[in-house]
């Protein structure tokens, strides 16, 4: 029988485990003095600076035949010790891990900030503000203007659902709607009567009411509608 048959192709499979193994553990994990690194294995692979270990780049490097060369118990007997080097710095990665995860619930919860009712009005005029001066800018002459349905849509964020709830004066007790149609008088005590004067006309809010909507994942609000050049109050 041939030495490919008999010899080579065993070798084969325990060749390319040893390569993934050292390739898991690390390029740079050295076999300690204290395991016994076959003869055979040091005297091909040993590092100047280290005779007794075993240098893992020069192995990564061996041609077929040459890892082939090596005597099969060496080989074997250096993938069980470098499953022992993997599993155990398997072992020290998790203990790690846990040791953070318990650091990490020592830590108390920041307490969300508290905001006055003072502070929350605040806020909203501030926003109603600049919702205004955001919608005049948006008026622009277009022919659907002589129809008053020309449109505007505004959008800005707010810290909290509680400041968006002052802006557009929902009662204490009713929900946060996602969307609601203000009447234009409540737009109107809220924003102002955003306009725009245009060359031969001025543009105001139209139609009878304006939606507002509430995204609360995204903490922002946003307000549509119509205008045109009829002034509607």
């Amino acid at each position: 029988m041939t030495r490919g048959f008999t010899v080579q192709y065993p070798f084969r499979g325990l060749a390319a485990g040893l390569a993934v193994c050292f390739y898991t553990a690390s390029i740079h994990l050295r076999l300690q003095n204290s395991i016994a690194s076959p003869t055979h294995l040091k005297d091909h692979l040993s590092t100047e600076k280290y005779p007794s270990e075993i240098d893992i780049p020069k192995l990564l490097k061996l041609k077929d035949e040459e890892v082939f060369s090596l005597p099969q118990s060496d080989l074997a007997d250096a993938v069980i010790r470098l499953r022992h080097a993997y599993v155990e710095e398997q072992e020290t990665n998790k203990a790690l891990q846990k040791a953070i995860a318990v650091a990490a619930a020592a830590v108390p919860p920041v307490a969300p900030e508290f905001w006055t009712a003072e502070k929350i009005r605040a806020r909203a005029k501030q926003a109603s503000d600049l919702a205004y001066k955001g919608i005049a800018s948006q008026m622009k002459w277009t022919p659907s203007c002589r129809s008053d349905s020309a449109r505007f849509a505004y959008a800005g964020s707010l810290p909290n659902e509680d400041v968006f709830r002052a802006l557009i004066k929902i009662p204490e007790a009713k929900k946060t709607p996602k969307m609601y149609k203000m009447p234009k008088d409540v737009f109107f005590s809220v924003f102002g009567q955003p306009q725009k004067s245009v060359r031969y006309d001025t543009l105001f809010v139209t139609g009878d009411h304006v939606n507002a909507r509430w995204n609360p994942e995204e903490k922002e609000f946003s307000v549509s509608g119509t205008y045109g050049k009829t002034e509607k109050s």
